[in-house]
């Protein structure tokens, strides 16, 4: 009886006290916007809001995992799958329209970012049943993304970078190092068989910052046509448009203007996202059954 007793009380101390929960993971869906070089509504590419074409907005994959670090702190690390796009024919500006380059590039990428969390409510809602809370952040971060431009020539796909459509001594490789700042929130919620706020759903917004002006194959000048030794191919894939004085006459514009290398491109990506939060252990990051609070400062009585 002594040991049926020992085993109950056991049980219900478990079920009852603090759990530690110092990760979560997740996975969403949302867009990706590109500023660059080719189409947009300003020649040069303001790169920004301003800038987006919603013709051009593309979809954004992502899986990450978040690690509580300190009240305010936490660390996602992040994996996505995007595919960004522009078109000189959907520009209203005319020197663009009339150069009629396009492009679409698939991005692999992954990132490591650390997130500030300025408002926490605790209790969304109020009424002190500590349902759901909501937090706001800001983030920054460092990653490395994959990307390889092609073009769709009669619906077949044309790879771009190894054609060299800047000449051979513009070269540029696939693997760039990126910088993602931005802003998101997620709600915190219980889970119908759990006391424990372990359900979160949120959105997060990312400005990607490149070191790179090829994503879209356009950064400096057309070269000299003797570069491509004659291969109408890059010919084509370089220069896709027309002499704007006599459209008949397709001039190639040797040594003219292609790009602007003094301002790299980016992409802006979106994500609606689920993710649940995993009993890990002996850390530092306790949550109670009835009650859930964040700091140190103040001691909670477990009930």
């Amino acid at each position: 009886m002594r040991l049926i007793l020992v085993l109950l009380f056991t049980v219900f101390s478990l079920s009852t006290s603090a759990q530690f929960y110092n990760w979560e993971v997740g996975g969403g869906l949302g867009t990706a916007n590109y500023f660059g070089d080719i189409g947009g509504v300003d020649f040069n590419g303001k790169k920004g809001p301003g800038d987006i074409m919603l013709d051009n907005t593309r979809f954004n994959i992502g899986f990450f995992a978040r690690k509580y670090i300190d009240y305010r702190f936490h660390l996602n690390i992040q994996a996505n799958f995007l595919n960004i796009t522009g078109a000189d024919k959907q520009s209203p500006n005319t020197g663009r329209t009339a150069r009629n380059l396009d492009f679409e590039n698939n991005i692999f990428q992954a990132t490591a970012y650390m997130e500030y969390h300025p408002l926490i409510i605790n209790d969304l809602g109020g009424k002190k049943r500590h349902i759901a809370d909501l937090h706001l952040h800001f983030n920054l971060g460092v990653g490395v993304a994959y990307s390889d431009p092609y073009s769709l020539e009669s619906g077949s796909k044309v790879m771009l970078r190894p054609l060299e459509t800047e000449g051979s001594e513009n070269k540029y490789s696939p693997v760039q190092f990126i910088m993602p700042v931005g802003v998101g929130f997620f709600v915190s919620f219980k889970g119908r068989y759990s006391g424990y706020r372990v359900h979160r759903i949120g959105i997060n917004m990312n400005y990607h910052l490149t070191f790179t002006d090829y994503l879209d194959d356009v950064s400096t000048v057309y070269p000299q046509l003797e570069s491509f030794n004659g291969d109408q191919a890059r010919i084509d894939a370089s220069w896709k448009g027309w002499n704007e004085k006599d459209p008949s006459d397709p001039t190639f514009p040797e040594g003219g203007i292609r790009g602007n290398p003094k301002s790299n491109d980016g992409y802006l990506t979106t994500m609606l996202y689920y993710s649940k939060r995993i009993a890990s252990g002996k850390k530092k990051h306790k949550l109670p059954r009835r009650q859930e609070f964040y700091g140190r400062k103040r001691k909670v009585k477990f009930r």
